[in-house]
């Protein structure tokens, strides 16, 4: 099995995460928008912004594409992505009419859950918890990894 669409990832939502815990001292970020869904922090030294090179820790390949947003507990991020085993259509920049796809793609595609290391971006562990063709199509530009994990601090 050759996965062909493996793609860079900055995880700057991650960065974010771990800027969360270290400067407002929130233990976890355990959901979308985290802790009670509010998306802020009011620390003065909390960056506002990041590039592919500022404000970033590290950079770690993910296999497949996502749109989630990565969520933190304790020492670990999780996220999901969907790695497609075909051929994988490659996405255009800018925006533009024409996206939309009126059928699912027929070849069979992996969803998994991922766990980082916090500190460094290594995977400890994958799974996959789904593998089948997609029931539904979507626009070029998305993802069918769109759904954000969350936990209570025992489950994902």
């Amino acid at each position: 099995m050759r996965i062909r669409n493996r793609i860079p990832i900055v995880l700057s939502l991650a960065l974010l995460n771990a800027l969360w815990q270290a400067f407002s001292g929130e233990a976890n970020w355990p959901q979308f928008r985290g802790p009670g869904g509010i998306d802020f922090s009011t620390n003065p030294n909390f960056p506002d912004t990041w590039s592919a090179t500022s404000n970033v820790v590290w950079k770690t390949d993910v296999a497949g594409r996502s749109w989630s947003s990565p969520i933190v507990w304790n020492d670990r991020i999780f996220l999901t992505a969907v790695v497609n085993l075909g051929e994988s259509e490659t996405p255009k920049k800018g925006l533009y009419l024409g996206g939309n796809r009126p059928e699912p793609p027929r070849s069979e595609h992996q969803w998994k859950l991922l766990a980082l290391n916090l500190s460094s971006g290594k995977t400890e562990w994958e799974t996959t918890v789904h593998t089948g063709s997609p029931q539904s199509s979507i626009h070029l530009k998305n993802s069918y990894g769109a759904e954000t994990p969350v936990t209570d601090g025992e489950r994902v």
